[in-house]
């Protein structure tokens, strides 16, 4: 999966749920579907600027002015950021309470977050062995790995918002 990708699907699930207790719309009650959706298509616009913030160490960990050391720190650091973004990003879907048209493929979301989450931290444990660009990228897909159920999820959730007419744009694919 695009990590660019699943970053801007983690930071929007994370912004536009972040300020909600428990998934509630402030008065109480369940989100609407179109109050959901909103929320999330709000966000994509931000959560693609926090994927460029964060960066791409493809570029790092191809340069041949830098340590392998150098390399090393800058992918841990790139994933550990990774990381607490979606952790961020689970512990806050796991309070929501969804519209009953959104349960499964909220669901599903939830699943591959919680994949992530328990994929991500076995790449992170590696990055100190890596001696080449070519296990760089391998920890790379691994660590990504995790997330492949993201972009279905998003994809049914970007389908049930068409199906109902809400215009909305959850850039599920790169």
């Amino acid at each position: 999966m695009n990590p660019r990708l699943l970053l801007a699907i983690a930071a929007g699930v994370v912004l536009a749920f972040g300020g909600l207790a428990a998934g509630c719309d402030g008065d109480g009650g369940e989100l609407t579907l179109e109050e959901y959706f909103q929320r999330l298509d709000a966000t994509f616009q931000d959560a693609d600027e926090r994927g460029e913030a964060l960066g791409d160490p493809g570029g790092i960990v191809g340069d041949p002015q830098l340590s392998l050391e150098q390399k090393r720190d800058a992918v841990t650091a790139f994933f550990n950021e990774f990381l607490a973004i979606i952790t961020d990003v689970t512990g806050n879907v796991e309070a929501l309470d969804p519209p009953a048209e959104v349960e499964d493929a909220h669901s599903d979301l939830l699943t591959a977050l919680r994949g992530f989450q328990q994929s991500a931290p076995g790449a992170i444990d590696k990055v100190d062995t890596a001696q080449s660009e070519s296990e760089f990228e391998a920890l790379g897909e691994e660590f990504h790995s995790g997330g492949e159920g993201l972009e279905p999820a998003c994809l049914a959730l970007q389908a049930i918002a068409d199906q109902n007419n809400i215009a909305v744009d959850l850039q599920c694919r790169d």
